[in-house]
């Protein structure tokens, strides 16, 4: 049944209909419990129809801080192979396994082009790494249209761009 949001049924408000409507609500480590009240008046209650709700979810723990995590957050596994074929490039050029774009490309069997665009990823922000491999924060629009626009040097640059 949906609820109006407006408060102008009549009845009161949106969130008052609502404590009319949930009995209780309880968060376990691996799901929320939501128990419809008992109530004769409510329209749309069949009797057969259970009165409990459950909603697969986990308390999770991210920098000190406590979030709802129902498991659809992740990270994205484009992005993260080419984070870590970006590390790998890095650590190639840093042992002097390779000395340039095309000696990278031919070694990781891509175009130059390809390494051109994904290499800048071995020199994001800490920070920003740490959350695109938690999947806290993601990528709007996909990898290919964040790197055509290009990644900024400064790290400070990057926490906004991204």
């Amino acid at each position: 049944m949906p609820i109006d949001t407006s408060g102008n049924d009549g009845s009161g408000s949106a969130s008052e209909l609502l404590r009319k409507r949930v009995e209780r609500v309880v968060v376990h480590a691996d799901r929320i419990e939501i128990v419809k009240a008992a109530t004769d008046d409510m329209p749309g209650d069949d009797e057969g129809e259970s009165r409990t709700i459950v909603v697969r979810a986990k308390i999770a723990h991210r920098n000190r801080a406590v979030v709802l995590d129902d498991g659809r957050t992740g990270p994205d596994p484009v992005l993260l192979k080419a984070l870590g074929r970006a590390h790998e490039w890095r650590t190639w050029l840093e042992q002097g396994e390779a000395h340039s774009f095309q000696e990278l490309a031919s070694k990781a069997g891509v175009t130059p082009g390809y390494v051109h665009k994904v290499l800048p990823l071995a020199f994001l922000a800490p920070g920003l790494t740490r959350e695109l491999l938690d999947g806290r924060r993601r990528l709007h629009g996909g990898l290919m249209a964040r790197l055509n626009r290009g990644i900024p040097a400064d790290w400070d640059l990057q926490l906004t761009s991204f």
